[in-house]
């Protein structure tokens, strides 16, 4: 059984040899993320897109891409939420101000 697994991924992203060593290449690069919520999340994407090199067409793994970098938001919203500072949907609705500088990114998402 899990072999017939592998092989049906091998077929859609490549071989397992080819496809971890991409992304262990990005995790690296992701490893100096200094947020470890975020960073595991930047993890996650990593494998999606290893795996999107392989099979740019495959639409499922685009929207994981999606996801995972949505639950990051919501990670950092929640970490927000519960220091009592104000969320990054709070800081879109203020408008522009020193403290959505941080969130700049966050707001074209």
């Amino acid at each position: 059984m899990s072999t017939e697994v592998v092989n049906e991924r091998a077929a859609t992203y490549g071989h397992p040899y080819d496809n971890f060593k991409d992304i262990v290449a990005l995790k690296e690069v992701v490893a100096k993320c200094s947020h470890s919520l975020v960073r595991h999340a930047l993890e996650m994407i990593c494998v999606k897109i290893g795996r999107a090199i392989y099979n740019p067409t495959h639409l499922d793994t685009l929207v994981d891409i999606a996801g995972y970098a949505q639950t990051a938001i919501m990670c950092l919203e929640e970490e927000q939420r519960r220091m009592k500072t104000p969320t990054v949907s709070a800081l879109k609705e203020q408008g522009p101000n020193k403290e959505t500088v941080v969130y700049r990114s966050l707001n074209h998402v």
